[in-house]
């Protein structure tokens, strides 16, 4: 996979695919984050606890993978409504 510039908080730096970890445990986060991230071309660029802190999170730092828990809330957040669901975030090339 090509590399990537990313930017963020005043980072700049090159790097393989940018992950967001969502969930609520943050013990899993922690252990998630520090596994992925053994590998050097895979980098978290942010955690979430909840669904609106996913959403917010990802429309901020644009992900390339969002690694979730199926039963969370944030599946919840998304299977509400679909016509709210396109309307609440646009995220390009971002896999779920």
């Amino acid at each position: 996979m090509d590399s990537v510039r990313w930017h963020h908080l005043g980072e700049d730096r090159t790097m393989g695919v940018r992950i967001l970890i969502v969930d609520d445990h943050e013990i899993f986060r922690r252990g998630l984050r520090s596994l992925l991230e053994s590998r050097a071309d895979w980098a978290v660029c942010g955690d979430a606890t909840d669904g609106q802190e996913a959403v917010d999170k990802a429309k901020q730092l644009q992900p390339d993978v969002i690694v979730l828990d199926p039963k969370s809330e944030f599946m919840r957040y998304f299977s509400e409504s679909k016509e709210e669901k396109t309307q609440s975030i646009q995220l390009d090339n971002t896999r779920l």
